[in-house]
């Protein structure tokens, strides 16, 4: 239970959520200063953080931008036991970077037909450790799902996105924002004939979820194997992660601290091959494309805590299993995507921690412990 009364969002805001227009209205009236939420009743305010989406591409250059460390120092890497919410409460773990499964949106949808419109609350209701995440930094899942300036991320929005009118504040049904949008993009022109009409779209991303027709899967797995490796990096480097900063951490006990402490979270998605039925796609028919996404994801994940602690913040980063349980990608995929990152900031020095909610399945120890070796 993430605060001492269950209803979160009554809790951070003084009032009960209701129907989309009504909430973002009184939303907007209780923001300050830009990025604060001050409660109706109480005029306590919580920071709302500070929102990107970067591209994998955008992190790689800001690093090599930074330059590198004066000494390589090697990570750490261990395993962290513990759900989303206690993460969050550790005091040693402030000013972390803590990964966070949701879907493209940045938001956490129980499946795709579920919308922004249908609202924040009921997050705690979904188990899992996405929505956990999201109550745990309340004030940030407000800013994403009403509040979020749409303008600000350019093309990493749905397509439908461009019929909103300029200066559209929230996430709805009709427009919100895309993480993989960068991705479909360079695929659909190298799918595309010079000069030739626009082709139909690769996938169709629907409240977050990248959901494939019949043949759509086997097409575009296809289309990958036609390139090397060195344009397949230049692909992984078109995904973008939510990386949202300076947020104030909510799900405390009551009464809250006078200062509450903060963390950073990385919204990263996977594909939801589990959820694509339609697709009658096998395993190695997903595989080049799922693979890719959590490769990009993961290497996200950890250039931006590299970032965070080149800037002086904290050089710890939680990640967790995204893409397992119910979406459907095979374990060893996304181990084999979290080796791959640590091997890119490797000599950075970071504190790396594997959140496993229960007993660590042995492929995890397996790998902890080759790092631990180095």
């Amino acid at each position: 239970m993430p605060t001492a009364h269950g209803n979160w969002f009554t809790q951070l805001t003084g009032w009960a959520e209701s129907d989309y227009a009504s909430t973002q209205a009184r939303l907007l009236n209780q923001v300050e200063d830009g990025r604060w939420l001050r409660h109706a009743g109480t005029g306590r305010r919580v920071d709302m953080g500070v929102l990107r989406l970067p591209t994998l591409q955008q992190l790689r250059q800001e690093m090599a931008a930074a330059g590198h460390p004066p000494a390589p120092r090697p990570l750490r890497v261990t395993v962290q036991r513990g759900d989303a919410i206690s993460l969050h409460q550790d005091p040693t773990l402030a000013g972390a970077l803590i990964q966070a499964a949701s879907q493209f949106n940045l938001l956490e949808m129980t499946g795709p037909e579920r919308t922004p419109e249908h609202g924040i609350t009921a997050y705690l209701h979904d188990p899992t450790q996405g929505p956990a995440c999201a109550m745990a930094c309340g004030g940030g899942t407000v800013w994403r799902n009403y509040l979020v300036p749409l303008d600000d991320f350019g093309d990493l929005r749905t397509p439908e996105s461009d019929d909103a009118p300029r200066g559209c504040r929230g996430q709805t049904q009709a427009q919100q924002l895309d993480a993989l949008a960068g991705l479909h993009a360079a695929l659909q022109q190298v799918q595309d004939r010079p000069g030739a009409a626009p082709g139909p779209r690769l996938w169709t991303l629907r409240n977050g979820y990248a959901l494939f027709g019949p043949g759509q899967v086997q097409a575009v797995a296809e289309l990958l194997r036609r390139f090397d490796e060195p344009a397949l990096d230049r692909l992984r480097g078109a995904l973008a992660i939510g990386w949202h900063q300076h947020l104030d951490v909510t799900a405390l006990p009551l009464p809250w601290p006078a200062t509450l402490p903060q963390v950073c979270q990385a919204y990263c998605s996977a594909l939801p091959v589990a959820y694509n039925r339609r697709a009658d796609a096998t395993l190695a028919d997903w595989e080049p494309l799922a693979r890719l996404v959590l490769d990009a994801s993961y290497e996200a994940t950890l250039r931006a805590a590299t970032l965070q602690a080149r800037a002086g913040g904290s050089a710890t980063v939680v990640l967790t299993l995204v893409g397992g349980g119910v979406f459907g990608n095979p374990r060893p995929w996304i181990l084999a995507a979290i080796d791959r990152a640590l091997q890119a900031v490797a000599g950075e020095g970071l504190d790396v921690r594997i959140n496993s909610f229960g007993p660590p399945p042995q492929d995890l120890l397996d790998l902890v412990g080759r790092w631990q070796r180095h």
